[in-house]
């Protein structure tokens, strides 16, 4: 069984985006950070749901929020802008898709030209 760094990598996370725990609670609609709090000393985790919504926020994988050690080994920004791109990829639907991706052929197009 893979170490899981999910308590650090919250507290990690959070701080990088400038948010207190009061911020975090509020994204996930808590109205305390007691289970922020929680979470970030390891005593428990969050929930599947909630686990999501993590991912969300902080525009990262699931697998790199349990098992990479982020206080160490911090995503370059390229991997962060992959995981963006990942994660917009993944949930964007169908037709916007579409239009994401004709967009970035114009840049590109453009870029050529240029």
């Amino acid at each position: 069984m893979r170490k899981s760094f999910l308590a650090s990598n919250i507290k990690y996370l959070r701080l990088k985006k400038g948010m207190t725990q009061l911020d975090l609670a509020h994204l996930l609609g808590r109205k305390g950070t007691s289970t922020i709090s929680e979470w970030e000393k390891g005593k428990y985790g969050p929930k599947k749901e909630t686990l999501h919504l993590l991912t969300v926020i902080f525009k990262i994988s699931l697998d790199d929020l349990l098992y990479r050690d982020l206080t160490t080994y911090p995503l370059s920004s390229q991997q962060e802008s992959a995981e963006e791109i990942s994660y917009i990829s993944e949930n964007l639907p169908p037709t916007l898709k579409e239009q994401w991706i004709a967009m970035g052929t114009e840049l590109l197009n453009k870029k050529d030209i240029e």
